[in-house]
């Protein structure tokens, strides 16, 4: 499932405790269209294990800017809330599986984590 973030839920969602892929898109950039099809493998191989979503810039100008988005696509991985990485471009399937699965092996396990 492809989560559609926003000025309303961003923050929130961020702060998860299992790792937070965040695609920040627009729906006029040609390279993002190809990242948005990609974002649904990513979601399918991480399964409950991660979040994975997209945030419009056009939107929600003033994530994009507090994030510094310059270039799109722009991904940005989080976990509780600190950015673990940052891609700029498309980026493979493998790739952005690989750093989400290792954020959500390494990190403590808390409770309630399954409800987030």
């Amino acid at each position: 499932m492809i989560h559609e973030f926003n000025n309303e839920n961003f923050f929130s969602t961020q702060l998860a405790s299992k790792p937070v892929l965040v695609d920040f898109y627009a729906a006029w950039c040609g390279p993002c269209q190809t990242m948005l099809s990609i974002l649904p493998k990513v979601a399918d191989n991480i399964g409950s294990s991660g979040i994975v979503g997209k945030l419009n810039v056009d939107e929600s100008r003033s994530i994009a800017t507090q994030f510094k988005i310059k270039s799109l696509p722009t991904l940005i991985l989080f976990h509780r809330g600190e950015i673990i990485n940052r891609w700029v471009g498309v980026q493979s399937v493998a790739d952005l599986v690989d750093a989400m699965s290792n954020v959500a092996t390494t990190s403590p396990y808390s409770p309630g984590d399954e409800n987030v």
